[in-house]
């Protein structure tokens, strides 16, 4: 393996609530570096997958949390030792007829030569209104 030390890329679940017609517009991931020297990454592919349909997402945009910062998808700075947690932002996906079981924002990253992989689980939460 070349390039900094070891990376590793984690979906983090995202809760949606929704009164009617569910939609989901981000995922949440976290970028850990282990190594002693820090790592850039850039987004190669997002995707929605709900219940196995892979719905490319061009175009995210990506928001640091800790920062509360947009970040530039090419070039996602991880200082050493340390994990930067961000959220993959796209145009609202309405999701269409039942509820799927299983929903996720994937995405995956360039780290040097290596390619990481990671799926946000989105849970959709129906809530009932008030009279």
């Amino acid at each position: 393996m070349s390039g900094p030390g070891p990376a590793r890329l984690r979906g983090v679940p995202v809760t949606v609530s929704y009164v009617a017609d569910p939609a989901v517009g981000r995922g949440e991931f976290a970028l850990d570096n282990e190594g002693d020297a820090p790592l850039s990454a850039a987004v190669v592919e997002a995707w929605l997958d709900r219940d196995g349909d892979r719905l490319p997402l061009p175009g995210v945009s990506l928001f640091d949390l800790g920062t509360e910062q947009a970040v530039e998808s090419a070039d996602l700075a991880v200082p050493a030792r340390s994990t930067r947690r961000f959220l993959v932002g796209f145009p609202r996906v309405a999701v269409d007829g039942p509820v799927p079981a299983a929903t996720t924002v994937g995405l995956r990253v360039r780290v040097g030569d290596r390619e990481l992989e990671a799926a946000s689980p989105i849970r959709l939460e129906r809530r009932i209104p008030r009279r």
